[in-house]
């Protein structure tokens, strides 16, 4: 309480109305994948002969062979000083080159020179791989990855993932380089110094709202996706099919891809796109190539989340940049996969291609079939949770219980009145109670506040059927 001391006018601000609910973001994508490491070390047919360049390559080799070192032990090293000192062996080789006066020795010396400053080119790459592995980072455009991690490189899939993303509508995304695309290093550990690798690493980042792990066909990284996802209570991983699987093959897989939540969603089949890289002579081209399609379907995600709502199922959406997919599925096709929860991705005429399925991996009768309903329901759960944090160890009283019912519901209010929930009124579409039927004197006594809170979600169209009779000309009905 106050105190009043002196005679006088005082002040005092008091709180009104409800604490508001913050919707948070739906649509951060987390993708696990290499990046692309080079070899960079030259092998014995490429060694200079020149005496002086071999010392000079000799040096490279080991501040390289040095920085794979800092990598292996796994300390955190400032590789930009390494590049410096690279830079700086170049300079000397350069200076040697040119102080050389046999012309035949010298033209020898410049062809050498060439391979070791391809070599430093080549360096700094890996700098850049060293720099940011196993380290989520943060990524905002395609160019911002390009900056950090170079283009695409033949047989990983993280970049045209990533590419896909952006140019389906994607804004914000995290990205972690492992060093391989081995199933121990897609998945990452811990030690006992709480550093973390692999997937693991996105325990430390909150905001990621959605999973991927492009063109990795491991049983055990699923489950891993799975497990991680249900444990982090607030994310949803789309997985992708097996390059070149069949019908019958995906069906098989799928039967042992199940999430008793409903908390990821398989795609069929890979697509194509034009995939920038580099060709012998350096330069930046473009190649058609089937890439898996989990980067365009997070990006599609994040695209109807933007300009519909999380509500909104993300299907029936073009998927940007797709040229043709691995192979056509038919309506007989997808009369097989569709029961099985398998997503398609088809080509229409005139219509282009298009996502047209929105089932999770949930078992058969569950609530949680339809991705929007699935993902409407963790928007909704998390955004209470990070804007309700100001109760904790406030009076649990009815004084408590009143605020926290308000706060929800004028929360709930705003879902219901963007279409988001079912009813013709709030009534019918939710309610929230916090009172002595939610919980007993033993839950006050020990520090329990318990709401309980309903919810009627929107259901997506999913058969759109139009029954269709003739009529004579003089009937009334």
């Amino acid at each position: 309480m106050a105190e009043y001391l002196s005679p006088g006018v005082y002040i005092e601000e008091l709180p009104m109305g409800t604490k508001p609910i913050e919707g948070v973001s739906t649509s951060t994508v987390g993708f696990v994948g290499v990046s692309g490491l080079i070899e960079i070390l030259p092998k014995a047919n490429t060694i200079p002969s020149n005496a002086a360049l071999k010392d000079s390559l000799k040096a490279l080799r080991d501040k390289l062979t040095e920085a794979n070192g800092f990598e292996t032990n796994n300390k955190n090293v400032d590789m930009i000083k390494a590049v410096g000192e690279i830079s700086s062996l170049v300079d000397v080789v350069e200076e040697t080159v040119e102080n050389i006066t046999n012309e035949t020795e010298k033209k020898t010396a410049q062809d050498d020179f060439l391979i070791v400053q391809k070599i430093y080119e080549d360096a700094k790459e890996v700098v850049l791989y060293f720099k940011y592995l196993d380290k989520p980072t943060f990524i905002s455009s395609r160019d911002d990855y390009v900056l950090k991690y170079g283009i695409y490189t033949k047989d990983n899939y993280l970049a045209p993932a990533v590419y896909s993303f952006f140019a389906n509508g994607g804004k914000r995304c995290y990205v972690i380089s492992t060093k391989s695309n081995s199933t121990s290093d897609i998945v990452g550990t811990v030690d006992a110094n709480n550093n973390s690798t692999g997937l693991q690493a996105f325990e430390e980042v909150d905001e990621i709202n959605i999973l991927c792990i492009p063109g990795i066909e491991d049983d055990t990284v699923h489950q891993a996706m799975i497990t991680h996802c249900e444990t982090m209570g607030d994310r949803f991983c789309i997985f992708d099919s097996k390059k070149g699987e069949s019908l019958d093959a995906i069906q098989t897989r799928k039967d042992g891809l199940v999430s008793d939540k409903g908390i990821g969603a398989l795609y069929y089949p890979w697509i194509k796109i034009a995939v920038e890289q580099k060709n012998t002579e350096g330069k930046v081209v473009f190649e058609n190539m089937l890439i898996p399609p989990s980067g365009a379907m997070a990006g599609i995600y994040a695209r109807s989340d933007t300009e519909r709502g999380v509500h909104k199922a993300p299907a029936n959406e073009v998927v940007r940049g797709a040229l043709e997919l691995e192979r056509t599925i038919t309506k007989a096709d997808q009369d097989i996969l569709n029961p099985k929860n398998i997503n398609c991705i088809r080509a229409f005429p005139g219509r282009g291609i298009r996502i047209w399925g929105a089932r999770t991996i949930a078992p058969r009768g569950s609530e949680w079939i339809y991705i929007n309903v699935r993902r409407l329901f963790l928007f909704i759960e998390e955004s209470i949770d990070k804007s309700t944090q100001w109760a904790v160890f406030e009076p649990n009283n009815e004084g408590l219980w009143v605020k926290i019912v308000q706060s929800i519901s004028s929360f709930l209010f705003g879902i219901w009145k963007s279409g988001a929930l079912v009813g013709a009124s709030p009534k019918e579409a939710f309610f929230v109670k916090c009172d002595r039927s939610t919980m007993t004197q033993d839950d006050i006594d020990n520090g329990r506040l318990i709401v309980i809170i309903g919810l009627a979600p929107i259901k997506p169209a999913e058969f759109v059927i139009l029954r269709i009779a003739q009529s004579t000309a003089d009937s009334n009905s």
